[in-house]
C-alpha cells in the first residue's frame, strides 16, 4: 500500500493519504496508529509535539 503523510507541527496533526485499492484520507490528533510487524501500537502525538523539552 502506498501512503503519503504530512506532519504539521503548527496544528499538532498528522494527515495520511492512502493510494491504491482502498484510497482515503485520515487526520490524526492525539495518537498515531502504526503497525510494527503483527503488533498495532500508537504513537503519542502529544508527546511528539510537546514544547517543554
Amino acid at each position: 500500500m502506498r501512503e503519503y503523510w504530512i506532519v504539521d507541527p503548527d496544528e499538532n496533526t498528522v494527515d495520511g493519504w492512502r493510494f491504491g485499492r482502498d484510497p482515503g484520507h485520515e487526520r490524526f490528533m492525539g495518537a498515531l496508529p502504526v503497525r510494527l510487524g503483527a503488533q498495532q501500537v500508537g504513537i503519542d502525538l502529544h508527546a511528539v509535539f510537546a514544547t517543554d523539552l
